[in-house]
């Protein structure tokens, strides 16, 4: 896409916020906001995969449209920086926010909806601790210190709670959000069934 005049970037703006365009503004910075997103991650040293940059640009674009388009109408051609600019930071701001939330393994690549292998591995776990569960039980927990602090608390609370506690609470609990545990679930289960495997 060719570089606007701040002209161009105005009416752009315009047609976003006030006719609800914003197909244009995707269609006009969505390879500076893919190129921003992965510059940050390799910056910061963070492992990614396609999905958590095209998960981390919809985040980008979610700020860029939440509330009505805040962040837009906060933009001041007046203060000398470029639309580009702006948007380059706040794509900068979402990468930086992400890392932080997330345990340093865990990218944003679980979405909301639970991965299909992750309700599998739950479920033959689950299967395994019904079969002469006292035994089972014991063989799951001697895995239990190889796995980290955060995976430990959440498979104790989710598995072996009293009663067993929803993910939602023990992200609530770990304040956390609810992405960070499933993954942290997920990643506990793998590594539990790996050590029982060998």
């Amino acid at each position: 896409m060719k570089r606007l005049s701040p002209e161009e970037e105005r009416q752009l703006l315009d047609e976003c916020i006030n006719w609800g365009r914003k197909d244009l503004l995707v269609k006009q910075y969505l390879h500076l906001i893919k190129k921003t997103v992965r510059g940050e991650l390799t910056k910061n040293g963070v492992l990614h995969v396609e999905d958590d940059l095209e998960e981390l640009q919809n985040d980008v674009f979610v700020r860029l449209f939440d509330r009505k388009c805040k962040r837009l109408r906060q933009y001041d051609p007046g203060k000398g920086k470029g639309l580009v600019r702006w948007i380059r930071m706040i794509a900068r701001q979402a990468v930086r926010d992400a890392v932080a939330k997330k345990d340093p393994h865990a990218m944003p690549h679980s979405r909301d909806l639970i991965p299909f292998d992750e309700i599998r591995e739950e479920l033959a776990l689950e299967r395994y601790l019904r079969q002469d569960k006292s035994e089972k039980v014991l063989s799951i927990k001697s895995t239990m210190p190889h796995l980290t602090p955060a995976q430990r608390q959440v498979v104790q609370l989710h598995f072996f709670g009293n009663p067993p506690m929803p993910l939602e609470k023990i992200a609530a609990l770990m304040n956390r959000d609810i992405k960070s545990i499933y993954s942290l679930k997920f990643r506990a289960i793998k590594k539990m069934k790996e050590l029982l495997n060998e």
